[in-house]
């Protein structure tokens, strides 16, 4: 749990380099990680590479993180995963793939109500995804869904609400 949280707190101070040498040293004992632990490691060394320019290998890693949380039936776990995966693909320029993933992941999160799950924001990234595919009367759809979710949780609501407004831009609502 605390290397998880290290990779998780320098995720969040953009030092994509130390979190992946965080993950890699962790999943090197894998044997000793339960799936709970391997599959959000993966998440996170699967952005770092996307972000650092290197999106097969962040393709790479979010595929085996998936095939972990799958194994495990745990609907947290692939949200997490799918996450890691729709960003890999879509920095490629694969979106109908990430977009597939997308919605797969907002409605794994629909269904479970895992809270877990719900920290990774999966209607938020929905609807960049469909944004990314130029469905954008979608994409406000899901933007207004994560509103909704996230309200009260003062996590990510400026985030959703700055997506909802951009959207209000392109269709000349504004």
């Amino acid at each position: 749990p605390l290397r998880l949280a290290l990779a998780g707190s320098l995720a969040l101070q953009n030092r994509a380099a130390e979190v992946i040498a965080v993950t890699q040293s962790s999943l090197a004992d894998a044997a000793g990680l339960p799936p709970w632990a391997q599959v959000p490691m993966l998440a996170q060394q699967s952005w770092a590479r996307t972000y650092t320019g290197d999106p097969r290998a962040g393709e790479t890693a979010a595929r085996r993180g998936l095939a972990i949380a799958e194994q495990a039936g745990d609907a947290a776990m692939t949200v997490w995963a799918l996450t890691a995966l729709l960003v890999a693909v879509g920095r490629q320029g694969r979106f109908d793939e990430a977009l597939a993933h997308a919605r797969r992941a907002a409605a794994l999160a629909d269904s479970s109500r895992d809270a877990r799950s719900l920290r990774l924001h999966p209607k938020l990234v929905l609807g960049l995804a469909l944004f990314d595919c130029d469905l954008v009367h979608e994409a406000r759809a899901a933007f207004r869904a994560a509103l909704d979710d996230e309200f009260g949780t003062g996590w990510w609501l400026s985030d959703s609400l700055m997506a909802d407004a951009q959207v209000s831009f392109v269709l000349g609502e504004w």
